[in-house]
């Protein structure tokens, strides 16, 4: 049995630090590398404190009466569970991410390296600013509240004592990638569109008139347009990946 000493009030709240510390790890925003080691695990301590009150009745019987072994299988389900559910977020960033050095590509962009904000690797300039605002907006339109609430939420469909199901947890991993690049595809079209139409247009003008060298004369006017174009699609481009991301916090 376990330990008397080891009283129901501390390794709850250790189950609790658990599944709340694993999905910081992960988690957009919450886990970014350029915020100190101290202070999110300061955060991820004052979340489980505040969570406590409302998910002991919940956690507790998944551990009384076990033994410390059961306990230690616990310990491990609640970490997966934790940063399964980082995970799942981390996928409609890492999409969005992918699609920005496309629409950087798009408007041949691609080249000079900038630096992603979450993920501190090198990446266009037009990524690197993606990458920022969306960030930024998680925390200005009040999601990383809706995040807290999902982890809650996450112990009425996960409760501690089924343990860690990895066949259903891959399977939301499928989905989920599937519904973040079908998202940031949506998102990035209009660029694509207009990196295809551009193109096929030169191509055109080059085959009728090959005694000019239109590729190189007509870069300038494509990478204008397509500023241009980024310019007032951006909005509207994160916009609907915030409504997005915030669809699934709240639905799942």
């Amino acid at each position: 049995m376990i330990p008397v000493l080891a009283s129901d009030a501390v390794i709850g709240a250790m189950l609790l630090m658990c599944r709340v510390g694993g999905c910081f790890m992960l988690m957009p925003g919450l886990s970014n590398a350029s915020i100190p080691v101290n202070i999110r695990l300061y955060a991820a301590i004052a979340v489980t404190l505040t969570m406590y009150p409302l998910l002991f009745d919940t956690v507790a019987p998944a551990f009384r009466g076990q033994s410390f072994s059961f306990l230690l299988l616990l310990v491990i389900s609640e970490v997966l569970s934790g940063i399964w559910i980082g995970f799942l977020g981390r996928l409609m960033f890492l999409a969005l991410e992918t699609l920005a050095v496309l629409i950087a590509m798009a408007l041949n962009l691609s080249n000079p390296s900038g630096v992603s904000f979450d993920q501190m690797e090198a990446l266009p300039p037009v990524g690197a600013i993606i990458s920022l605002s969306a960030a930024m907006l998680v925390f200005a339109a009040d999601l990383h509240w809706e995040i807290l609430r999902a982890v809650k939420a996450s112990y009425a469909n996960m409760p501690p004592g089924l343990l860690f199901q990895s066949r259903l947890s891959l399977v939301g991993i499928a989905d989920q990638l599937s519904s973040s690049f079908l998202v940031a595809l949506r998102i990035s079209s209009p660029i694509i569109i207009y990196s295809v139409i551009i193109n096929f247009a030169i191509g055109l003008m080059n085959k009728f008139t090959p005694q000019i060298q239109v590729y190189f004369i007509s870069i300038p006017f494509v990478i204008a347009g397509g500023i241009i174009l980024f310019y007032f699609l951006v909005q509207e481009m994160l916009g609907e990946f915030i409504r997005q991301f915030s669809r699934w916090l709240i639905y799942g």
